[in-house]
């Protein structure tokens, strides 16, 4: 049964007689008291734990436990409510940077930062009492001292920060010979350059055989989850980690040494495969005053190929086939040469893949930072976010 409203131009249902079969795009099966603040505290334990966790899974957990489909961007205000509620509001985040990075600096030894700034205006007006966040720069010193004992390669890559506020968090990253990715640097910045493009044809063996910026593209995964915090949690939790990795690896290069090792995990299969091709090539000439050899391969280790021939040329520590100049560990030809003329091809392996070598990354500490109860008052200009 139904009636004209006359005023309103449009019939009413009042009485239905069976199921309301009805459906409209703009039926919502949201809640309108079911709020952003209300979800943040349903949401507090999994943003602690991942604040990297994604809109949609929030959505998904708001239906399984409170039964509605709430919007995407509740779910996203929730998100930002549940983070600073743990981790601190974001505007005073950087009011607080400056005063944070002077006690880390007081505390840390040897904490490198710069911060560059750009004037704030209200109202057309010079505003000397606040300045607007530009970039920052930061650096621990483990991580520079660490890095004389890895592979002599920097890499740098961006991630873009997903808080309240935008910019990117650039990372130079070098490796150790144990394949394990160091940070050397930190920068938040607006943005970063066009990629380069590397080649291995004529690099002399100076990218150790890396072809693109994977290392700093493997270290944002492992930041993932910072990138969604306020500045000071994002830095600080980017110290607690690093901290954290500088002890464990240390502990793990110094259980293997302990165990009578003495190159890396990555250095043993490179020889262990490179002995095994060995084992199959053929020294067909030399000369023992130069050290120089012409190595002839029998068979590929997956295939049968045609033959190849390489030139060793152990005094310039140079194989034809390349390998040996881009990892700087002897490969197959220079290994049959080694054997062929009785040589020790072990004091041709980089020293960067032995494990004393290794330790040596990460033998520094960061040092102890004070709880913010002991932080000198900052009394420099108010900083504020960039919009």
């Amino acid at each position: 049964r139904g009636i004209l409203r006359t005023r309103e131009q449009h019939w009413e249902i009042m009485i239905l007689e069976g199921p309301h079969t009805c459906v409209s795009p703009l039926i919502s099966q949201d809640h309108n008291k079911l709020g952003s603040q209300m979800i943040a505290q349903s949401i507090g334990e999994i943003i602690e734990v991942d604040p990297s966790t994604s809109i949609s899974t929030i959505i998904t957990h708001i239906k399984s436990t409170m039964g509605y489909t709430i919007s995407y961007r509740k779910g996203w205000l929730a998100k930002q409510h549940a983070i600073e509620n743990i981790f601190g509001n974001w505007e005073e985040s950087y009011n607080k940077l400056p005063g944070m990075l002077q006690t880390m600096q007081m505390y840390v030894p040897c904490f490198i930062w710069k911060l560059n700034t750009q004037p704030a205006y209200q109202g057309g007006l010079l505003d000397e009492g606040s300045v607007i966040f530009k970039r920052l720069f930061w650096t621990f010193k483990p991580c520079i001292d660490g890095f004389a004992f890895c592979k002599p390669i920097v890499q740098v890559d961006g991630t873009f920060l997903y808080g309240r506020y935008k910019g990117m968090l650039l990372v130079a990253v070098a490796q150790d010979g144990r394949n394990n990715i160091l940070p050397i640097a930190f920068a938040i910045v607006e943005g970063e350059t066009s990629d380069a493009k590397w080649t291995l044809a004529w690099d002399n063996g100076r990218c150790w055989g890396h072809m693109t910026t994977n290392l700093a593209e493997s270290i944002n995964s492992v930041l993932k989850k910072t990138r969604n915090l306020p500045i000071c949690s994002m830095i600080m939790a980017i110290y607690t980690r690093y901290n954290k990795f500088f002890v464990q690896r240390g502990r793990e290069v110094d259980a293997m040494i302990n165990d009578g090792h003495v190159y890396s995990e990555i250095a043993n299969k490179i020889i262990r495969d490179a002995q095994s091709k060995a084992n199959t090539h053929r020294v067909i000439t030399f000369d023992r005053s130069s050290s120089r050899f012409l190595v002839e391969e029998t068979q590929h280790s997956r295939e049968v190929r045609p033959v190849g021939r390489f030139a060793v040329r152990l005094d310039e520590l140079w194989c034809d086939c390349g390998k040996f100049q881009k990892v700087h560990i002897p490969c197959s030809h220079v290994l049959a040469s080694y054997l062929y003329a009785y040589h020790d091809f072990q004091s041709y392996i980089s020293p960067i893949y032995t494990l004393q070598q290794v330790a040596k990354v990460y033998e520094r500490q960061f040092g102890e930072l004070r709880h913010e109860d002991y932080w000198p008052t900052y009394t420099d200009p108010t900083l504020w976010p960039r919009l």
